[in-house]
């Protein structure tokens, strides 16, 4: 039987390893080996009786429709949530809703041109089929090789802090989570539910289980009640493919074998168990995909490498077989979405107690700049890891603390039950040693070889079962030894992985808000910057106003980007050079949005001449090179309020090249071009408004400092504290007395 199983991997009788077709995943040698206990162990499933799930693929009258789908409570909420966020962001008033995929290695493929065919976007483009006209994001924050303690910490990052309301979560970590440990995976799951419930109670989560011959080699390898958990009602379902009465905790219900002895009843496979245990305990829908793929196998339609050639990463063919596994949810959702077009209530979805002790719904990424680093650490440094790699709500890494000498130390001082490091690895890295709690230092098997020379991001958890309330400190530093096969000792941290919470949660707390924004600023370089000579020629009401008080009023308007840098707070270093003058400055921002918008049904009232502005500040990056459109806005601002003075500024972080990396970023352009600013600059002196090229100082900014472009940034987008600092400071410079330019620092 094994020999003949073995065959069907390898395409001929004989070893399981022959005829394996070549594949560059360094996880290969891994895990091909085990294919043999999953097809074995179908094998077993198909001849202990009808009742046992995985043997019905085989029967010789299989149910006419299958499914792989335990619905529970279903996904009520989905299309209302989807439809209600769309009106609102047509009206205006909102933005569309999201979808979000959080995940692991089945999740996230293996090169960016299979994304496309990856079953999260397949499986989106199947929810829009089935919500007629429906609009929403989708994000794939799937991650090769993370497991559910790592989802966990990714959780409130990835999932949950978003301006887009949330309408699905799916998750999927059961064949990363093969060789945990039950209480760690049931914490972990538990931890991700928790945390997007809390934050959005109305919003469906689905859970996911993908196939890999590690989750059917434990299944076989345990009996049926050490897999089945606790046995919670649905199990037998779940694993069988249909709405069984067998009794709760069942794996399976067979009538006993040909002798009329009781046959022995498959295992769940236990990370599974572990997970569906969780999905009913909170009423989530689960979709079963690794039985799907079983079934096909142990029937003879599927071969394993048709669904994978590592055992991993699905093929073109095994993401599909997700949505077939997908299909009783997705008809479901078609046949109530005309009810979401009519008015009713979205159903709240409560939290009940947890089953763990210490969920970790405290879990959390926690930047390296938590902790106290000696000098030898190096701050803000690069990422080498593809973006593609890691993709999330924060984007990848933004910046690493980094260091390859032993010696200097980096401590991080925590409350809290679980902590570890998350960073990146690659052909220079070494291990790390640790300490906790003033214990002996211990060490970290950090350089893994088998990532090929490439850099890829990592996980490590350094302590679990932690008691969360003493005040723990972990110290990390690099080893003296250079490891065999490491082109260095390299090490590269981006954060701490915690269920708990940091000693210090925000260094500035107390200080006053002038004091905070110098105290961030004193942490910089400082911004040298010459504004230009004739700067102030077309808003002297403006200066007039700054120099004699007593109120100006200020209306920054445009997105994201001009809310960043209303954040700098530089109305109070304005405040400090014009002391005569209080400024009260107007935010009034809309995401991704630029004067293409504005422009539209009476909205400059709404949003520029309600507010009796002195200035006007328009300014960000999605304007959409739409110059006509700012002309627009600009005079119907001075047609109802002919006294007001305007102020263009030219784009700064966002979607723009890196000053740093980027080889034809300039500081400066050409009046006569066809670029964007320089477009500006012309509509600027035809429509005699102020113009401020924020980009040149804040590109020569970045591009002299020894920190990366991710060090002053929150995301891929936006500025952090540090890059809206930037900001403040240019505009700082730009009003400042012609006398003379501030101290640079404060």
């Amino acid at each position: 039987m094994q020999t003949y199983w073995s065959g069907i991997w390898s395409g001929q009788s004989g070893s399981s390893t022959g005829g394996m077709r070549p594949t560059s995943n360094p996880h290969r040698g891994r895990v091909h080996g085990v294919w043999v206990g999953l097809i074995v162990c179908g094998m077993i499933w198909v001849i202990v009786g009808e009742t046992a799930g995985w043997g019905q693929a085989v029967d010789t009258n299989p149910p006419p429709s299958p499914t792989y789908v335990q619905k529970r409570s279903g996904l009520p909420n989905l299309a209302r949530i989807i439809l209600e966020a769309q009106a609102q962001a047509k009206a205006g008033t909102g933005h569309s809703a999201r979808i979000v995929f959080l995940g692991g290695s089945a999740t996230k493929p293996l090169r960016p041109e299979q994304e496309k065919n990856a079953w999260p976007g397949l499986l989106a483009g199947e929810i829009r089929r089935a919500i007629p006209g429906a609009a929403f994001g989708v994000f794939n924050h799937g991650l090769a090789r993370s497991d559910s303690t790592l989802g966990a910490c990714r959780t409130q990052t990835d999932v949950v802090q978003h301006y887009m309301p949330l309408a699905l979560a799916v998750v999927e970590f059961a064949i990363d989570d093969a060789d945990l440990p039950e209480a760690r995976v049931v914490a972990a799951m538990e931890g991700i539910v928790r945390q997007i419930r809390s934050a959005h109670p109305y919003a469906e989560i689905v859970f996911v289980y993908a196939f890999s011959p590690q989750v059917g080699q434990a299944a076989a390898a345990q009996p049926s009640s050490a897999a089945s958990g606790s046995g919670s009602p649905g199990m037998v379902s779940a694993w069988s493919g249909s709405a069984g009465s067998a009794s709760p905790g069942a794996v399976g219900s067979g009538n006993g074998s040909a002798d009329g002895q009781s046959a022995a009843k498959p295992a769940l496979p236990p990370s599974i168990a572990w997970h569906e245990r969780v999905a009913e305990h909170y009423g989530i829908p689960s979709v079963n995909v690794a039985q799907l793929v079983a079934d096909q196998i142990a029937a003879g339609k599927l071969k394993p490498e048709e669904y994978s050639q590592d055992g991993l990463f699905p093929t073109e063919k095994g993401h599909q077989l997700f949505l077939q596994a997908f299909q009783a949810l997705l008809e479901e959702l078609k046949q109530s979405a005309p009810l979401a077009q009519q008015p009713g209530e979205k159903r709240r979805h409560l939290l009940p107690p947890p089953m763990s002790s210490l969920p970790l719904e405290k879990a959390r990424l926690v930047s390296y700049e938590q902790a106290a680093i000696e000098p030898g650490w190096r701050i803000g440094q690069e990422n080498p890891v593809e973006e593609f790699h890691y993709t999330s709500a924060v984007g990848r890494f933004r910046h690493l603390l980094t260091a390859d000498q032993p010696g200097p130390t980096v401590t991080f001082r925590f409350y809290g039950s679980l902590v570890g490091i998350f960073g990146v690895l690659g052909p220079d890295s070494g291990d790390l040693e640790y300490s906790l709690d003033g214990g002996p230092w211990q060490l970290l098997r950090w350089f893994r070889p088998e990532h090929g020379g490439q850099f890829r991001p990592q996980a490590a958890i350094l302590a679990d079962g932690l008691d969360p309330n003493p005040l723990h400190e972990l110290k990390l530093r690099v080893p003296d030894q250079t490891l065999t096969g490491s082109q260095g000792r390299s090490a590269r941290i981006g954060y701490f992985l915690l269920d708990g919470r940091p000693e210090l949660e925000d260094p500035y707390r107390g200080l006053s808000p002038l004091e905070r924004i110098d105290a961030i600023y004193k942490t910089m370089e400082p911004v040298r910057y010459t504004p230009p000579a004739d700067r102030w020629k077309y808003i002297p009401r403006t200066i007039q106003k700054l120099q004699q008080g007593p109120e100006l009023r200020i209306v920054m308007l445009g997105d994201s980007i001009v809310a960043d840098t209303a954040s700098s707070q530089y109305e109070l270093l304005l405040e400090r050079l014009w002391p005569k003058c209080k400024i009260t400055k107007i935010v009034s921002v809309r995401g991704s949005t630029g004067c293409w918008w504005y422009k539209e049904e009476n909205r400059v009232e709404s949003y520029v001449l309600r507010h009796k502005p002195d200035l006007v500040m328009i300014g960000g990056i999605s304007q959409r090179d739409d110059v006509e459109s700012i002309r627009e806005v600009i005079r119907q601002v001075r047609a109802k309020a002919p006294e007001t003075e305007l102020m263009l500024i030219t784009p700064v972080f966002g979607a723009q090249m890196d000053p740093k990396t980027g080889r034809n970023w300039s500081p400066q352009f050409d009046p006569a071009g066809q670029d964007y600013r320089a477009r500006l600059y012309r509509l600027a002196e035809e429509e005699k408004v102020e113009f401020l090229d924020m980009t040149a100082p804040w590109g020569e900014y970045i591009r002299s400092s020894d920190k990366c472009r991710g060090y002053f940034m929150r995301d891929p987008v936006h500025a952090n504290q540090r890059g809206a600092q930037i900001l403040g400071r240019i505009l700082e410079i730009y009003f400042s007395p012609k006398s003379g330019s501030p101290d640079p620092k404060p």
